[in-house]
């Protein structure tokens, strides 16, 4: 069992998809599912994802065969020319837990598997549920549960992925930022050589080595058909890729009322405003304040201690 968790942006798909493709390379049957904040309420949504394609792929004599023993427990929920069953929060969930482990394990038995799921801070929680079921019982599996989840509030802690996380055989990965030299590596496969030193800095200290801004900045200079040299070092502070713009909208969007009141205002104030300051044109009183600057820091919207200053990062 692994969970890769980190904020926004940090690496988490890519690693994802790189276990993926050497599990393939290996001779793992992979499965993926991806988690969707609009599809938290469809139960069992993630373990469909997972599940349900390579069900309705196989011929009937071995979808029936797949389907025998504790296995049948979960078949009115995957397989297609079953009785479609209806599932409800109030029922016993064990027959059905259970039925999808024996499911897994039998897979298993056939060809080693690798369960992916990114983006599990908005998996459902039935699915999360299964998850965390099917992570105290790997041991003997010839099986691989990998997922991605984000380390950031409003998206975190979820008790499902704490209590994955909890397990002794659980191994954690924290990607951390990239460094200076790893950004210039990465810019220079966005531009197609090798950016200069200056412009290097200045976009690793704007994007504090995040990988997923790092490549956005690096894209928006390369459209408005900038060359990597030194000189565009001046750029860096006026590119704002419309990517990274949205999603920061939309993760903003999620926030508390007051903790987005605080981030418009310490925008209109800059680097150099004091929080103080952003509170007042915010119409926030000190504590209201202290609490939404603690907000968006934990979210990835302000650098630094939020209680001194009220930078906002790219």
């Amino acid at each position: 069992m692994v969970v890769v968790e980190g904020p926004p942006g940090i690496g988490k798909t890519e690693l994802l998809g790189a276990l993926a493709a050497s599990a393939t390379t290996a001779g793992f049957e992979v499965l993926s599912a991806r988690g969707g904040e609009l599809e938290q309420s469809f139960a069992f949504g993630v373990v469909r994802q997972l599940f349900e394609a390579l069900v309705a792929g196989l011929p009937a004599s071995e979808r029936r065969a797949l389907f025998s023993g504790a296995t049948a427990l979960a078949r009115p929920l995957l397989d297609p020319s079953a009785e479609p069953k209806v599932v409800s929060g109030s029922a016993d969930p064990f027959p059905l837990l259970h039925g999808l482990y024996w499911l897994a394990a039998n897979l298993a038995e056939r060809r080693p598997l690798a369960l992916v799921v990114d983006d599990a801070h908005w998996a459902d929680h039935p699915s999360l549920r299964w998850l965390h079921y099917l992570a105290r019982r790997l041991e003997g599996v010839p099986a691989l549960v990998a997922l991605a989840a984000r380390s950031t509030i409003p998206e975190a802690p979820l008790e499902p992925i704490e209590a994955i996380k909890a397990e002794g055989s659980c191994a954690l990965l924290r990607p951390t930022p990239l460094s200076e030299q790893a950004s210039g590596t990465l810019l220079g496969q966005v531009f197609g050589s090798d950016p200069g030193p200056k412009l290097v800095h200045e976009a690793h200290r704007a994007t504090q080595g995040n990988p997923f801004l790092l490549t956005e900045l690096g894209r928006s200079l390369a459209a408005d058909g900038v060359v990597p040299g030194d000189d565009a070092a001046v750029r860096v502070k006026r590119a704002t890729p419309q990517t990274v713009g949205r999603s920061a909208l939309a993760r903003l969007a999620r926030l508390p009322s007051a903790a987005r009141r605080l981030a418009r205002a310490t925008a209109l104030l800059g680097e150099d405003g004091e929080l103080r300051h952003a509170a007042v044109l915010a119409g926030l009183g000190e504590s209201e304040a202290l609490a939404a600057a603690d907000r968006l820091t934990a979210a990835g919207f302000l650098a630094g201690p939020p209680r001194s200053s009220a930078s906002l990062t790219p």
